[in-house]
């Protein structure tokens, strides 16, 4: 083949490739133009959602959960399977550990212990990771305060594997994720106040838990990512089939449009021109969590500002948005009691990641309580990556 009919064939193939692009993009838009204004219209049920945030992603939380369209290593197979083929992991295995609790100042100024073990959130999780698959299994330590006066509680044990698929076409990326698990608790279990933070990890660690019936649950997802360089649109629903319950046996199954999530983000170029580190990569997202559930349907934003030191060290500094809008009618209306405020910071240095999130519902900045809670949540989550 002569060299000029190759460079036209090439010319041929690129401009395919572009023209392909830009239909998917455009459908994409379409699409998710219709999924943020037509579907709540349609479906209106009310559904109480144990969300899988219960199994909580620091950097995810950080921006405020809006990480539906995020690729990369901001991303999360959590938020949406597709994700996973952005990543370009070849096979690894993860390890990480995390530990969430809330604290109130005005017990904390008394003297209390109990200001600490407010609802306090143990998580630990392997994780064997490739480019297009990944299995997880994690197991989730949660517990619920019994007496507001006491260190009395109740300890739920919540185990998931989850297996995520991923493909790659051009740049549009599609994932599928399936997830299953079970609930196992100890009634009632007592922390000692002098010695609170040990006496707990023993009790709730090491100490037997018991099967509860009828807590078995699973779930089939999907999602779709467009990475348009600047522009990143993302599609997803944890529930394309879904059944069973951990907490509540007689709820009815979480449907497509229930767990259906849309978003959108923009993130500045990794490298220059001249494929140089660029010292700093800014990204901000924004979605819109559950769009037919009125019980979970939320706006979640958020801003990550990343400082490049290596190409596999880093550090990040986010702050998050996150408001629950139950009603359609309301949506750009804020509600400062239903809005929880995030701030987070991440190191990720080659093998190892270390991520410090803090949570303050919004109410809480003019003293009062709202829908949130009124603790301050503080946490911290170690990985390794081998």
């Amino acid at each position: 083949m002569e060299p000029s009919e190759k460079i036209r064939r090439n010319r041929k193939d690129a401009s395919v490739r572009k023209i392909c692009s830009a239909r998917i993009f455009r459908w994409m838009t379409v699409f998710l133009a219709g999924a943020f204004f037509c579907a709540p219209m349609a479906y209106g049920e009310a559904y109480e959602n144990l969300s899988f945030f219960t199994f909580k992603d620091f950097r995810m939380a950080s921006i405020g959960y809006a990480g539906t369209s995020l690729t990369g290593i901001s991303a999360s197979p959590q938020m949406n399977p597709a994700s996973l083929a952005t990543r370009g992991a070849t096979g690894n295995l993860t390890l990480q550990g995390t530990f969430f609790d809330a604290m109130r100042f005005s017990s904390l100024s008394q003297g209390k212990a109990y200001a600490f073990l407010q609802q306090p959130l143990a998580d630990y999780m392997v994780a064997f990771v490739g480019n297009n698959a990944a299995l997880t299994i994690r197991r989730n330590i949660l517990l619920e305060r019994l007496d507001p006066g006491s260190m009395t509680f109740a300890a739920h044990s919540i185990s998931l594997i989850q297996l995520d698929l991923a493909w790659q076409f051009n740049r549009l990326y599609v994932g599928a994720s399936i997830r299953g698990g079970n609930r196992s608790v100890r009634e009632r279990i007592s922390v000692n106040e002098t010695y609170f933070m040990t006496d707990y990890f023993i009790q709730t660690f090491f100490d037997r838990y018991h099967a509860k019936e009828n807590t078995d649950f699973y779930s089939v997802g999907a999602g779709v990512i467009l990475d348009g360089s600047w522009v990143r649109m993302g599609v997803s629903s944890d529930s394309i089939l879904s059944g069973g319950h951990p907490f509540d046996s007689s709820a009815a199954p979480r449907t497509f449009m229930d767990s259906l999530s849309a978003g959108i983000s923009f993130v500045s170029p990794r490298y220059s021109r001249d494929y140089e580190l660029n010292l700093f990569v800014i990204e901000a997202a924004m979605d819109i969590h559950d769009i037919g559930s009125d019980a979970s349907r939320a706006i979640a934003a958020g801003i990550n500002l990343r400082l490049q030191m290596l190409p596999r060290v880093s550090l990040d500094a986010r702050v998050g948005y996150h408001e629950l809008k139950p009603s359609m009618g309301r949506i750009f209306q804020a509600e400062p009691s239903r809005i929880l405020t995030s701030f987070g910071l991440s190191l990720i240095a080659e093998w190892l990641t270390v991520d410090l999130l803090c949570e303050v519902p919004f109410s809480l900045y003019s003293g009062k309580t709202g829908m949130r809670g009124d603790g301050v949540g503080i946490g911290l989550s170690m990985g390794i990556t081998l």
